[in-house]
Formats: C-alpha cells, sequence, structure tokens
C-alpha cells in the first residue's frame, strides 16, 4: 500500500550525501559514527522534520531523507539479501492514480506538463528523449489544455514513481520464491474520501491516500459515510487482509473454497503483473498492469 524499495524515491545510491547535507543544516559537521549517535541524541524531534511540498534536497532525488544503501546496515544489495531471506506470501497493490495527490493545484497548460515531464524523467539519462517518448505514447496530438492531457500526466507520474517499482518487485520476487505474490488495483473511488484535496486537485480519481479507509474505518483525509457499496468494498478488501494475515492466502484456509466474491489467483513468473481489481462491483482478475501503459 506503500511502495517497494523498487521505486525510484524509496532507496537512491546518492542518499549517503543528500543525508550529509541534511546532517550540516542541523548542526553536524563531523562524520564519525559515534559522534554523529550522541548529537542526533540531543537534537528535537522536529529537526528532522520533512515537509512533503518544503523538501531541501538535489533535484533529481525525490526525498530529503532515505535509506542509504552504504553497506552499513544493509551489508549486500537488496537483490542480494532477498535472496537470503526465508521466502514468504507476499502483498502488494496501487490505486490507479497513485501519485495524484502531488498534482494539488497542476493545470492542464503547456507549463503543468513541461513540470510533469521533467519530474517523471529526473532519474533518466537521456531526459529529452524519454520526454518525447511519454509525449508521443501518452499525450500524442491532444494539446496541452486538453482535459485528456492532464489525466496521461497523471498516470505518467504514478508510473513514474510507483506503478513501475511495484511491477519490478513482483516480476524480481516471483522469480525467487515458491511462496504466493498477490497484486491488487484498488479501482473504488468515492469522492468523499478525498476531504479537503478535493478542492485542488485537477481531478477526482482514486489515488494512494484512498485505499486505507476499507481496510482500518478511518481514512487518511476523510471518513465517506457506510453506504451499501461502501460496506461491500469493506468487506472484500478485510477479509483479503485477515485471511492474507492468518493463513498467508488471501483466499482462506480451504484451498478449494474462496472467502472472496472472485478468488484471487497469485502472479505467475509467466504474468508477473497479474492482478486483482478491487471495484465498486464485484472485483475481477486482470493480466494487464493498467492496460501496460
Amino acid at each position: 500500500m506503500a511502495g517497494s524499495a523498487e521505486c525510484r524515491w524509496a532507496v537512491h545510491p546518492d542518499m549517503a550525501e543528500q543525508t550529509k547535507q541534511k546532517a550540516k543544516r542541523v548542526g553536524i559537521d563531523k562524520f564519525a559514527s559515534s559522534e554523529v549517535i550522541d548529537k542526533l541524541h540531543k537534537l528535537p524531534a522536529e529537526d528532522f522534520g520533512v515537509g512533503l511540498f518544503s523538501q531541501v534536497k538535489e533535484e533529481h532525488l525525490d526525498m530529503e531523507t532515505g535509506p542509504c544503501l552504504d553497506g552499513d546496515f544493509f551489508p549486500e544489495p537488496l537483490d542480494a539479501l532477498r535472496k537470503k531471506a526465508t521466502p514468504k506470501p507476499f502483498l502488494i497493490g496501487v490505486t490507479q492514480e497513485e501519485r495524484l495527490f502531488a498534482m494539488a493545484g497542476r493545470t492542464s497548460s503547456a507549463t503543468g506538463l513541461a513540470d510533469t515531464l521533467k519530474e517523471v524523467t529526473a532519474d533518466c539519462t537521456n531526459k529529452e528523449a524519454m520526454k518525447a517518448s511519454l509525449r508521443s505514447h501518452s499525450i500524442g496530438y491532444a494539446s496541452p489544455t486538453n482535459p485528456s492531457c492532464i489525466r496521461a500526466q497523471a498516470g505518467m507520474m504514478s508510473d513514474a514513481l510507483f506503478v513501475a517499482g511495484i511491477a519490478e518487485h513482483c516480476r524480481k520476487t516471483v522469480e525467487i520464491q515458491n511462496e504466493p505474490v498477490y497484486l491488487y488495483v484498488f479501482e473504488h473511488f468515492n469522492p468523499a474520501i478525498m476531504g479537503y484535496l478535493r478542492d485542488v486537485m485537477p481531478f477526482h480519481s482514486k489515488f494512494s491516500l484512498c485505499s486505507s479507509f476499507y481496510l482500518f474505518k478511518k481514512g487518511l483525509l476523510a471518513d465517506p459515510p457506510l453506504t451499501e457499496t461502501e460496506r461491500r468494498v469493506t468487506q472484500t478488501f478485510t477479509t483479503a487482509c485477515t485471511n492474507f494475515a492468518k493463513y498467508g492466502d488471501l483466499n482462506g484456509a480451504e484451498a478449494a473454497f474462496s472467502d472472496l466474491p472472485v478468488p484471487w489467483t497469485p502472479i505467475t513468473e509467466q504474468n508477473p503483473y497479474l492482478n486483482y481489481v478491487i471495484t465498486s462491483e464485484e472485483p475481477t482478475m486482470s493480466d494487464e498492469l493498467f492496460e501496460v501503459r
């Protein structure tokens, strides 16, 4: 529900240097291990606070702070550690416009499109070629002011920052273990879940902060009324997650019978993007992840 280590914002090779710059901003200029820990203990917690829209970072990074892959806390590359880890059932999912919340205030305009293309190609070697490819594939001949353009931008943002990493994590995981890997797409959407963001979004659609309500009956932004539809979606989602926690199988304890309206099939090496689509009606299994956009 919150991405994966394969997502570009989660782990970045330049984070060690970025972290040193943050340390200097809070008054730490020597990096011997014992001295750093002692000084960190004396700092108030608010000195570590980071605002999503007020980060101090290099332009090509998505986060001000994050894990450092320097051979210390993680002694080996993540792929090597995964191969050594005990295989376990795995559950991961996305919403259709996972990164939409980060586009608050963005307009369907030439400037908005330029900003989006700059963000989604931040980690690309050949940025201009990738921008041209994205424009051709996702925008086509549509004007930047066309409403379809802002939706295409939301898709680009979601793919670059969440979907691509999650898809890659699924592919890698199913290659190294026999334990089931389950992928879902949360497609159900109730505009009431958007709360105060409803008035600043370029359009209304499901995004990363929406699905938690249907698991905890508590939204991060708002709590919509429990209509028949909301109850049905909640029942499906909580049943699946409860079964996963208890049995490692989203369908339940019995292999021949599913507690869900539609049985949930784990991904395979042949199709690592097989996903369970949680809709406003009956859930469905899909062979494609966002039409392989």
